[in-house]
C-alpha cells in the first residue's frame, strides 16, 4: 500500500480517551461514563479536544489518548 494513502487514512482517524481498567481498558463514552465497546466511546477528531476533555474531568493520571485500527 502506498505510503500516502496509508497516512490519509490515520488522519481520518478519531482518537480515544482510554482508561486501563485491569485486563482490559475502557474508553469514555459520550455520556461520560466508561464504556467496553468502542462503538459507544466518543470519538475527538482533534487531538487537542481530547487533552482538554482529559484535563477538564481530572484524568491526566489514569488516561491515555489513542486512535484505534479496527
Amino acid at each position: 500500500m502506498n505510503k500516502n494513502i496509508e497516512q490519509e487514512i490515520w488522519n481520518t482517524l478519531p482518537w480515544y480517551i482510554l482508561i486501563p481498567g485491569g485486563k482490559y481498558a475502557y474508553a469514555i463514552g459520550k455520556t461520560g461514563q466508561y464504556e467496553s465497546e468502542l462503538s459507544k466511546a466518543q470519538p475527538f477528531y482533534n487531538w487537542i479536544d481530547a487533552v482538554e476533555y482529559v484535563e477538564k474531568h481530572g484524568y491526566e493520571k489514569i488516561a491515555t489518548i489513542r486512535k484505534i485500527i479496527i
